[in-house]
């Protein structure tokens, strides 16, 4: 196995959550997250999912609704409430990814990646930007932080408290105008590129 004397960590979405968590680890040369999110307790992460659900115009009425329906189709699911809930959320959830993709239009061609959530998979999601967010003051890294105003889905504030509990001397939050969640497919992507290649190539601070 090789051995590099400077390694780089960059990562997009939760990519980026992931390089953290690595960099509390281990110290990398440099670290580059993009669209990371680091809290997903923060008023500002609330207003994007209350957001999101009154654009889906699913009421209280239809949710129950799919309930009922559920639990025709799927009689069976009656001895195993945690299966009937996981059913019952995917059902809907279905239901409003035409939506979603309606206002990101960057995400429709992955919009097949994600025809089930997995509750497992949430939990571990959670578990880790938990104990990223409580432990990413040990990160010294000279990062860069890059987040979109017009993220409809991780909110900018991740990316400022990120650069706020983080004790690398060089770090930098660079902020897009006009893209979405995915800078790697928005309108601003070239811009990204290029703050990337500057950021790898500028000399590391010595302290």
């Amino acid at each position: 196995m090789e051995e590099y004397s400077k390694v780089v960590l960059l990562g997009f979405s939760m990519g980026g959550t992931i390089c953290l968590y690595l960099a509390t680890k281990k110290e990398p040369y440099k670290l580059v997250t993009l669209s990371a999110p680091i809290n997903f307790l923060s008023p500002d992460f609330g207003k994007i999912i209350l957001a999101g659900w009154k654009r889906s115009n699913l009421s209280l009425a239809m949710v129950i609704s799919e309930v009922k329906e559920i639990s025709k189709k799927e009689p069976h699911l009656s001895a195993s409430t945690g299966e009937k809930i996981r059913y019952i959320v995917n059902d809907i959830y279905k239901k409003i990814s035409k939506e979603f993709t309606g206002h990101n239009k960057e995400m429709l061609a992955f919009v097949d990646t994600y025809e089930e959530i997995s509750f497992a998979a949430i939990q571990e999601i959670f578990k880790l930007v938990k104990f990223v967010r409580t432990q990413i003051s040990v990160v010294d890294s000279d990062i860069l932080v890059i987040h979109s105003k017009m993220d409809s889905l991780i909110p900018l504030s991740n990316a400022k408290e990120i650069i706020d509990n983080i004790s690398s001397n060089d770090r930098e939050l660079f902020m897009l105008e006009n893209s979405g969640h995915n800078l790697l497919l928005g309108t601003d992507y070239e811009l990204v590129f290029q703050k990337v290649k500057e950021f790898l190539k500028r000399e590391k601070i010595v302290t």
